[in-house]
């Protein structure tokens, strides 16, 4: 019985051009309601039941944004000249309909249902514990949570009791932050001109994103794995604001090995970098004549030399940034900064 899925768009748009080209823009809004969405029906089926059962088409997903693009060109009796352009893209979807566990649907903290697809799920990080949380006999203070997972000390990660039962589980999971998949996506795009010499630069960034190091990039020693450089933050008595808690050797500490998504581990995956960047000069026609070409051009150009983000030193903040691709890992080789001396002959 399963069939097409089923959209319904809309779409409103303008655009218009000013003064000769000194100001133009392009702009969209767009909704998109799509509805028997293929989905599977396990999260709600025990495991005494065996088998799995087929997806049906139950699914619904709300999807809605803006995209424009803003123009600016002008040329001067001096020579020089510029032409600008700057992109910007917000999309955001939320689901509608989808099947959910009971457990989770009926607690605003933990449901899935009325946010975007994605939506990042776990521990509520507070910070290290330090000395001063503990007895003496090495049991929590009154007061702090009983946490389940593992036996906690000075230097493990402390979680929020967010259902307020006084110990931590998995049922304290909370709404984390944005998906991996940006909202917001972003360019600008400036290039002048005077009498021969261009400058063009080519920025791209991205918003409303969140990234959790995963595997042996989180957990230094995982399943015999080696450390990276930023693992050396790590919590001591004399360094109790550490990055990351204390190591514990390949066999982990479930309390900060947590595998599902928790706070301590996430950042914020918006950047800005620029891109491209190139600086020429054309030689005039007379002397470009003498030479006997048409065109002759001198550039020196970078590739990737500015990137502004929280995770420069962590991981590449371009590279697809989902746990299944491994970027998160520590995996991927990030992109290489290039700069290139060129000359272009046109004969």
């Amino acid at each position: 019985d399963i069939t097409w899925e089923k959209a319904n768009k809309a779409d409103l748009g303008f655009d218009f051009m000013l003064w000769k080209g000194l100001f133009g823009m392009e702009f969209d809004y767009f909704y998109e309601k799509r509805n028997n969405m293929l989905v599977s029906p396990a999260a709600v089926v025990p495991a005494e039941y065996g088998i799995g059962l087929a997806q049906i088409n139950a699914g619904i997903v709300r999807n809605h944004g803006v995209d424009f693009t803003l123009t600016s060109e002008r040329y001067f009796s001096n020579g020089f000249a510029y032409d600008v352009n700057f992109n910007f893209t917000y999309a955001k979807n939320k689901i509608i309909e989808i099947f959910e566990n009971p457990v989770t649907r009926d607690d605003p903290n933990r449901s899935r249902t009325g946010r975007p697809i994605g939506t990042p799920f776990g521990l509520k990080a507070l910070g290290l514990f330090q000395e001063e949380d503990f007895n003496p006999d090495g049991s929590l203070k009154e007061g702090i949570p009983y946490h389940t997972f593992f036996k906690v000390a000075p230097g493990d990660i402390r979680y929020a009791d967010v259902n307020g039962d006084k110990k931590i589980d998995a049922s304290d999971e909370t709404a984390l932050g944005y998906p991996a998949l940006p909202q917001i996506i972003y360019g600008f795009n400036p290039n002048l001109f005077y009498k021969g010499f261009n400058l063009s630069l080519v920025f791209q960034g991205s918003g409303q994103s969140s990234i959790f190091l995963s595997q042996q990039l989180a957990y230094p020693f995982l399943t015999g794995g080696n450390v990276a450089r930023i693992h050396k933050d790590y919590w001591r008595p004399d360094n109790t604001d550490a990055r990351f808690p204390r190591p514990f050797g390949e066999g982990g500490n479930a309390n900060n090995f947590q595998r599902t998504n928790n706070s301590w581990y996430k950042y914020n995956g918006a950047y800005l970098r620029l891109k491209n960047i190139e600086f020429g000069y054309t030689l005039p026609r007379d002397i470009s004549n003498s030479l006997k070409v048409q065109n002759v051009k001198i550039y020196l150009s970078g590739q990737n030399l500015v990137t502004w983000s929280s995770l420069n030193k962590v991981i590449d903040p371009e590279m697809d940034n989902s746990a299944v691709m491994n970027n998160t890992r520590g995996w991927f080789y990030p992109h290489q900064k290039v700069i290139s001396f060129g000359l272009n002959l046109t004969l």
